[in-house]
């Protein structure tokens, strides 16, 4: 599982029961790692679990800030990264034990004694070893930050430019309505005066029509009467 996959609850919403699932399992991951990794082998002196780097929990300026939650995701991963036999990880582990602190408060001289009582139980192990070790981890990391990156990239892709993209079409087709309905209500108002005109036309010829036809049917009614007066 990359580790976009345990982080995805930072980049988008889940529910609320896929949130406690994925808290859960990061959890346990953190509980079932000192037992899982490599470094349990050896017997070093104050080791007790995975270390991890120390952060400064300090919140930078601008707009992000640092999510515990999201650290201590990224922390478990980092544990699964863990690379066979003694290494930054093993050494770290006995630099930040609580007795090793109270013993030694000096972190020069914690690092120094950690690494020297790692090398007792184990020869072979070297500056060398913890700084390569240290360059494989921050590479690995870095890895996952790509990986997980590219595929955010395409989940804004997904769900943020092309309905963005669908909303500018939506926006585009508005105006083209909008243009449609300015010609179709200029189509309207010719029309319309169209129709005005005509009817005065036919209002006119109406009544021209029937002031003549009246004329003649009075003239053959008045015809009708004389000529009635006139033959006996």
């Amino acid at each position: 599982m990359g580790l976009f996959d345990k982080i995805k609850s930072a980049f988008i919403e889940e529910d609320e029961e896929d949130i406690k699932a994925a808290q859960q399992a990061a959890q346990q991951q953190q509980q079932a790692a000192p037992q899982d990794a490599p470094a349990q082998q050896y017997n070093a002196p104050g080791t007790q679990e995975i270390g991890m780097p120390t952060v400064d929990m300090s919140q930078p300026s601008g707009e992000g800030k640092i999510n515990p939650d999201l650290l201590r995701t990224f922390e478990a991963a980092l544990r699964d990264f863990n690379l066979p036999g003694p290494d930054y990880l093993e050494l770290k582990s006995i630099i930040d034990n609580e007795n090793f602190r109270k013993n030694i408060p000096d972190e020069n001289q914690r690092i120094v004694s950690a690494f020297f009582s790692i090398q007792a139980g184990n020869p072979t192990f070297s500056k060398a070893i913890v700084l390569n070790s240290l360059q494989q981890y921050v590479e690995k990391m870095e890895g996952e930050r790509t990986s997980a990156l590219q595929q955010l990239g395409q989940r804004i892709e997904e769900e943020i430019t092309a309905p963005t993209e669908l909303i500018e079409q939506k926006f585009k087709r508005i105006e083209e309505l909008q243009a449609q309905m300015v010609q179709v209500q200029d189509e309207i108002k010719e029309l319309q005066a169209e129709v005005a005109q005509k009817r005065a036309e036919l209002n006119t010829k109406k009544l021209d029509f029937d002031v003549t036809i009246n004329a003649l049917i009075g003239a053959l009614k008045a015809d009708m009467v004389k000529i009635d007066n006139a033959i006996n």
